[in-house]
């Protein structure tokens, strides 16, 4: 064979091979990207939603220990407390859950539904930047 031949060749499987990675790409990434998306949506409502649903168990426990405390038939020697103290520390722990990480994450949740082309773009600017 001939440096002039297999050169040819060469470059015909290259052309061959880069037709079949544009073709790859352009069937397979499209899929991809909403898949990321819908990852991105549920992961970011399901620890959003978390301390909500704590919240509101903490909520019907503390009211479930008032409703025993202002109870003229209830005689439980001091325990009809604890109902309600439990409820106001679960309350107070979801509270906290829920100003310091859910209101990101629910931002995070509408911006995918909203607006998915600016939080793809925001996500690669971050790894191009090395946030993540």
């Amino acid at each position: 064979m001939e440096t002039n031949e297999l050169q040819t060749k060469l470059v015909l499987w290259l052309e061959n091979a880069a037709q079949a990675i544009g073709d790859f790409a352009v069937k397979e990434i499209p899929p991809v990207i909403h898949e990321y998306l819908q990852w991105k949506f549920f992961e970011a409502c399901y620890w959003a939603i978390f301390p909500i649903i704590c919240f509101i168990i903490g909520a019907l426990i503390f009211r479930y220990g008032m409703k025993m405390i202002k109870d003229p038939k209830c005689d439980y020697d001091g325990l009809e407390v604890v109902p309600s103290v439990i409820g106001a520390v679960v309350i107070f722990v979801a509270t906290i859950g829920i100003l310091s990480s859910s209101v990101s994450r629910i931002k995070t949740a509408i911006q995918i539904k909203v607006a998915p082309k600016v939080y793809l773009i925001e996500q690669a600017s971050d790894i191009i930047k090395g946030k993540k």
